[in-house]
């Protein structure tokens, strides 16, 4: 509801002219169609590098928690 509000009041400050509901909807369902694997993907990819930074730093608190011969 809030987005479709969005893109009515973002249509009338460009355009001067009303955009109705079912108009603003119907476009929103059109936008998520056409991008809705990408920005699906983009958070996949960014849940993925903070996994492998998560990794890297376990590894180095692991390394950091070996002991040596002299401890």
């Amino acid at each position: 509801k809030v987005v479709i509000e969005e893109l009515q009041r973002f249509y009338k400050s460009e355009y001067d002219q009303d955009l109705g509901m079912i108009m603003a909807d119907t476009l929103l369902d059109k936008f998520l169609e056409l991008t809705a694997v990408e920005i699906y993907n983009e958070g996949v990819d960014s849940t993925e590098r903070l996994v492998e930074d998560r990794i890297g730093d376990l590894k180095m608190e692991l390394y950091m928690l070996r002991k040596t011969q002299e401890d």
